[in-house]
């Protein structure tokens, strides 16, 4: 892959116990989603989580893996890199930047919007058969035409954001 190939992280950051997930709430597109964004140009995916997990949540990493790829479906999506990550959660703060909100979750009992592809990523992860390559399953143009309808707004925010003009919300 070349490095101006567009390209994103995400990480899973667990609680000790492996019952939790550590989720953040954007201030752009006021949603629960696992840490992570763009990667910069000529910047390596691993360095690009290790910078996105620090802008968000405020903690440097303790431990990186890389668990998955994901190939894009399509033009709206990227190729996208998938870490498992721990962090010295007593560093955590409470708002950051690009986050409203960070906490931990239960693992059975995750906010009710998440857009995807967070919780295939999430869900994917839990089956701890790392190192995979797949496609992203649930991006599809059904399912995006699905969030623009029910939920115009954030479609709204979330397509401005993706063109470099986000809206950041308090």
């Amino acid at each position: 892959m070349s490095l101006d190939t567009p390209s994103s992280v995400h990480a899973i950051i667990l609680s000790l116990d492996k019952n939790k997930i550590l989720l953040i709430k954007r201030r752009d597109v006021p949603v629960w989603v696992i840490p992570g964004g763009g990667v910069e140009n000529n910047e390596l995916p691993k360095d690009a989580i290790i910078r996105e997990i620090t802008e968000e949540t405020g903690a440097i990493p303790t431990s990186i893996k890389q668990i998955g790829t994901y190939l894009p479906k399509s033009k709206w999506s990227n190729t996208s890199f998938l870490y498992l990550s721990s962090i010295d959660s007593s560093k955590l703060k409470s708002s950051t930047k690009e986050a409203q909100e960070i906490k931990f979750f239960n693992l059975n009992h995750l906010p009710k919007k998440i857009p995807p592809p967070f919780l295939e990523f999430i869900n994917d992860s839990q089956t701890f058969n790392y190192s995979y390559k797949k496609r992203i399953k649930s991006l599809t143009m059904l399912v995006q035409f699905k969030c623009f309808i029910l939920h115009p707004i954030l479609a709204i925010r979330f397509f401005l954001a993706r063109c470099g003009f986000p809206i950041n919300s308090n």
